[in-house]
């Protein structure tokens, strides 16, 4: 089976076009089998340094712990593609632009229960 180029596991790629990438370093330590030219790692690193200037603190630990929990939701995306190859294109491309909304509100539902529940469990009780 002849490999397809630049798919595989992250490893070397040419990146005096693209200078220091943390989101191409972040998918190599991940393991993760990406093309390290798509667009969509440049996206993160100006994304990335977007939070950095915001003086939001997304260190490496925080992102890890982001790309564990995407991998789960990914893993929910492909497992629920179906096999035909025209049914497969519309769900990718339907599910990407309709489930990424989705997923956001999904996110800040999270966001609220986790924060009310540490609350409620670090509050002393009132006799």
């Amino acid at each position: 089976m002849t490999p397809i180029r630049g798919v595989g596991p992250a490893q070397d790629h040419d990146e005096v076009e693209h200078g220091v990438s943390r989101a191409r370093d972040l998918v190599r330590t991940r393991g993760w089998q990406v093309d390290l030219r798509d667009p969509v790692l440049d996206r993160l690193d100006a994304a990335w340094l977007a939070c950095d200037h915001a003086g939001l603190g997304l260190d490496e630990r925080r992102m890890h712990g982001y790309a564990a929990a995407v991998e789960r939701v990914a893993e929910t995306d492909v497992d629920s593609v179906p096999s035909e190859p025209h049914a497969a294109v519309r769900h990718v491309v339907l599910g990407t632009v309709l489930v990424d909304p989705v997923l956001a509100a999904l996110r800040r539902l999270a966001q609220q229960n986790v924060a009310v529940s540490r609350h409620r469990t670090s509050r002393p009780e009132s006799t």
